[in-house]
């Protein structure tokens, strides 16, 4: 018998499972792309919402947001899958900011990834009662570890602002973009109270 030897599918599965499974293209690129970096995602995601908001947008449209969301560098990765997933997940981190946390037009935006003494502010507001930090978070939901991480940064974060404005200093709002009724306002003497 010449020719390739054919497999037999085995007689007690239906003929409708017979069917052979799809296959695979060739990877043409080699080994597998790298998964998106969560991380640099964060950044992606803070730096798409302080863009928002340093040209004066609170409330943007779908059409403003997937538009900004497609220049920055993680949306320009060659690979489709990856290119769409980082789009997504900036879309999603920006929308949740703004659909839940966009402060009143009241507070005046001071800056956006405002050094301080031993940490960073990722937005800055003046309200009319004092100063306010909000700390975004994109992270899947976090762990009892991460939550201790994030402790201690909320606590740098306070020092900071007492030591910016001594008497105008009110806390912080940790934002988790992944889960929003897990985030919190920290008044100044540490008290953490739900924002939502």
């Amino acid at each position: 018998m010449s020719g390739p030897a054919r497999r037999r599918a085995p007689a007690d599965k239906p003929a409708a499972d017979r069917r052979a499974a799809p296959r695979r293209p060739p990877n043409k690129g080699g080994a597998p792309g790298p998964r998106i970096d969560g991380k640099r995602l964060g950044s992606m995601a803070h730096a798409l919402i302080g863009e928002c908001l340093q040209a004066g947008i609170r409330a943007p449209t779908p059409a403003e947001l997937i538009t900004r969301a497609g220049r920055h560098t993680l949306a320009h990765d060659p690979r489709t899958v990856y290119r769409q997933a980082a789009k997504q997940a900036l879309l999603t981190t920006a929308s949740v900011y703004f659909g839940w946390f966009a402060p009143p037009a009241e507070w005046i935006l001071l800056g956006v990834e405002v050094p301080a003494p031993a940490c960073r502010f990722d937005l800055l507001w003046q309200t009319p009662t004092g100063v306010v930090a909000d700390e975004l978070k994109s992270e899947v939901v976090p762990s009892l570890d991460a939550l201790a991480g994030h402790e201690a940064q909320v606590a740098r974060l306070l020092d900071a602002g007492h030591a910016m404005f001594p008497d105008a200093f009110q806390g912080v709002r940790m934002i988790m973009l992944s889960a929003p009724m897990r985030s919190q306002f920290v008044t100044a003497p540490g008290r953490w109270e739900p924002l939502l």
